[in-house]
């Protein structure tokens, strides 16, 4: 998981109201947290986010694939306990760029398992909007979102 300095770092970089959208290794290597992702899924039957980043890892790896990044919740935070900073990572969807439709992309990760609300195409104009660091999307491919809630 990103470390709170290098995230506070990613933010400089952001335009005011903006947040980073994270690779898998930033949001989810070492990260603990059930919560951190889909907390309503999580007593009810949402798998483990360690195996969460393992699957969404080997979609990465998939050719129809260009990139997987993690979008943030608003409501992640940088807080001081113990005189020391703590990073509260709390992340809203997975978006795929893509040449694969949604339909491909819930059969892949097995959006009822993930107990995802299912995969949505989005425009990526529309992450550049929302979102700072956004990978460039190539030329045939779009970006899809899977999202809970």
């Amino acid at each position: 998981m990103i470390s709170p300095q290098a995230f506070k770092e990613k933010l400089k970089a952001c335009r005011q109201g903006a947040l980073p959208l994270l690779t898998l290794d930033e949001f989810f290597m070492d990260n603990a947290d059930e919560y951190a992702i889909a907390p309503n899924q999580w007593e009810f039957g949402r798998p483990h986010i360690a195996e969460m980043y393992e699957d969404f890892k080997a979609l990465e790896q998939l050719t129809h694939v260009a990139w997987v990044r993690v979008a943030l919740h608003m409501d992640t935070r940088i807080y001081c306990q113990d005189g020391r900073d703590v990073l509260e990572l709390l992340g809203e969807s997975i978006v795929i760029c893509t040449t694969a439709g949604p339909e491909e992309i819930e059969s892949i990760v097995n959006y009822e398992w993930l107990h995802s609300d299912g995969v949505i195409k989005t425009k990526s104009s529309h992450l550049n909007k929302i979102f700072s660091e956004v990978p460039e999307v190539p030329a045939g491919y779009s970006c899809m979102e899977i999202v809970w809630d």
